[in-house]
């Protein structure tokens, strides 16, 4: 096998609760991820060194990029000189909190997995990803899953598959480091719903899992970015349901399937979103 192809999907946050800052500079989260139709597509080939090419879409090059550092460590792992050429087709916004540099790591480990024939289980695969990642392990699951610790102990849950959404971003971003500072400063947390949520997913309630949904980081950040706290603000106006996903700055809208032109068109009427696609969880 010379060539794979994968691809790497986003990831929104239904829930998210952050702990305090452990001493290894990493904080405990407890959230409840699902998969979205939103990918980047990466493919894999056999070279004489390692190689990485971005083909569509801006992202980093070389060390830079987490796909580089994750192929590095895979290579170290298997004992092997890294030999494999990556192409990146970007399609996932940056600074979104969907997830999308980790995707693309973990879609390069399943990658290399299959191209090397090396057979490593997706639990080895997620002890060389979290080391660059807290995201990462749950991308090399994907689906749906309740992660803890730093992100990394998951426990996989049913799938609630269908759920239309719209993903929105603006020019407004924020590193995942400056969001956790906020958070740090703040303090304020809301109360942890995981349970009700999963009871949602399983009983496919769209209504209970609606009300439910939160994350810790907008309180924080809203208080320090006005212009965070103002885009929510006018999304809700537009649509009901409205979510920052991770530490931003992209937000999530849950809408009826009918709806999502509608909504869309209006979105763009504004004038005020550089990103905004129709997806759906899988």
């Amino acid at each position: 096998m010379e060539k794979i192809t994968e691809k790497a999907h986003a990831k929104i946050n239904l829930t998210l609760t952050v702990g305090k800052k452990r001493k290894d500079g990493y904080h405990e989260i407890d959230t409840i991820m699902h998969t979205i139709n939103l990918y980047d597509t990466i493919t894999l080939e056999k070279s004489e060194n390692l190689k990485l090419t971005v083909e569509e879409g801006q992202a980093p090059e070389k060390e830079e990029n987490l796909m580089w550092k994750t192929a590095e460590e895979f290579y170290k792992k298997i004992k092997e000189k890294p030999q494999v050429h990556m192409k990146l087709y970007k399609r996932i916004p940056a600074q979104a909190g969907l997830g999308g540099g980790s995707a693309d790591a973990a879609a390069v480990l399943r990658g290399l997995n299959k191209l090397t024939k090396a057979n490593l289980t997706k639990e080895e695969l997620c002890e060389i990803g979290v080391k660059y990642g807290a995201d990462i392990p749950f991308c090399i699951y994907e689906g749906s899953a309740r992660c803890r610790g730093i992100g990394e102990k998951i426990k996989e849950i049913k799938k609630y598959e269908n759920i239309p959404l719209i993903i929105v971003q603006s020019e407004t971003t924020i590193s995942t480091k400056e969001a956790y500072e906020e958070i740090d400063k703040s303090g304020k947390r809301n109360k942890n719903k995981n349970e009700t949520i999963i009871q949602a997913i399983e009983e496919r309630n769209i209504k209970k899992l609606k009300e439910n949904i939160y994350n810790d980081f907008e309180q924080a950040l809203f208080e320090k970015n006005k212009e965070l706290k103002e885009i929510k603000t006018e999304l809700k106006k537009i649509s009901e349901t409205v979510q920052m996903s991770g530490s931003g700055s992209a937000f999530f809208i849950i809408c009826e399937k009918e709806e999502q032109e509608k909504i869309i068109k209006k979105l763009k009427e504004t004038k005020k979103f550089k990103f905004i696609q129709k997806a759906t969880t899988i």
